[in-house]
């Protein structure tokens, strides 16, 4: 059952009308990055690659999480099909880990295809870095989709907030002065990338990947963060499901 609704699910997130509109985001990602190419032949495909993914590809993978994490349980409040989806024979922290888990490869999927559409763009050396990124990517998919997941619990109607914390926080607090870069995730994924590090001379590549966290954050720790947050983000959203009632809502509308 938990399988069939993780499938279900899934199919519904990847549908081809959704997954078109991705599709075509990642074919503008490709132009722009040739165009960007073209327009600066004396820098290096490498350069041009880690500005774009660092600027761009995250955002676009914080706005997939923001869109799917919302689409777990809060869409289904909202269209008041709350009801049929809780009369299903499973417990709720078994449904939402399923609805939860499908978000986050819809989220990865689209991730990983703006990646090598990027990498695509710009060719050469750039493909050595893919790998590191893809991994950096999902692991981005499993936290942003757990957190946004769990702000939708607790808040309805939550799509504002996480774009405040995918647009705002994620960009300004890895750059304070001091230590509060500890707070967000996108330093812990620049850790386990070492974008900031890759080119250290370029104050835009360094802005947005966090230059500040490049020196603390290692990959051992993005890495042991990004897990450690996801299963906390995952397991709240299970007990706070489970032990709080989730009815259609008359002012959805």
């Amino acid at each position: 059952m938990t399988l069939y609704l993780f499938q279900s699910t899934l199919a519904d997130f990847l549908r081809p009308r959704r997954l078109l509109v991705w599709t075509v985001l990642a074919v503008v990602l490709f132009v722009m990055g040739r165009t960007i190419v073209s327009l600066n032949p004396s820098s290096k495909p490498d350069a041009i690659y880690l500005l774009m993914s660092n600027i761009i590809l995250y955002r676009i993978q914080m706005l997939a999480a923001a869109i799917f994490a919302l689409q777990v349980i809060g869409a289904e409040v909202e269209q008041k099909t709350i009801v049929y989806l809780l009369t299903r024979p499973m417990p709720r922290p078994q449904i939402l880990l399923a609805r939860t888990l499908a978000a986050i490869v819809a989220v990865a999927f689209i991730s990983l295809l703006s990646l090598l559409a990027v990498a695509a763009a710009c060719g050469g050396a750039s493909w050595q870095q893919v790998p590191i990124d893809a991994a950096a990517l999902v692991a981005g998919a499993f936290a942003y989709t757990a957190f946004f997941t769990l702000i939708s619990l607790f808040i309805h109607k939550a799509m504002t907030i996480c774009l405040m914390f995918a647009f705002g926080w994620e960009t300004g607090i890895p750059n304070l002065p001091g230590n509060m870069f500890w707070v967000s995730i996108n330093s812990y994924l620049t850790g386990i990338t070492q974008a900031a590090k890759r080119d250290a001379t370029n104050s835009a590549i360094s802005a947005f990947a966090g230059g500040r966290s490049a020196a603390e954050i290692t990959p051992l720790i993005g890495w042991a963060a990004m897990v450690g947050f996801t299963l906390f983000c995952l397991i709240l959203g299970g007990y706070w499901f489970n032990n709080n009632e989730y009815v259609a809502r008359e002012d959805a509308e």
